[in-house]
């Protein structure tokens, strides 16, 4: 819970390599400890 960021950056390299396949539908959101990142299809 305290590192939050890293979460985030990680969730962007995500992002930034799946870029040709899918994009994201909304910026990552953190629920509880957990964070979700929604990827839809090109």
């Amino acid at each position: 819970m305290s590192h939050r960021n890293l979460g985030r950056d990680l969730l962007k390299t995500v992002i930034e390599s799946i870029k040709e396949k899918g994009q994201p539908e909304a910026p990552p959101k953190q629920e509880g400890r957990n964070m979700n990142l929604i990827v839809a299809p090109n």
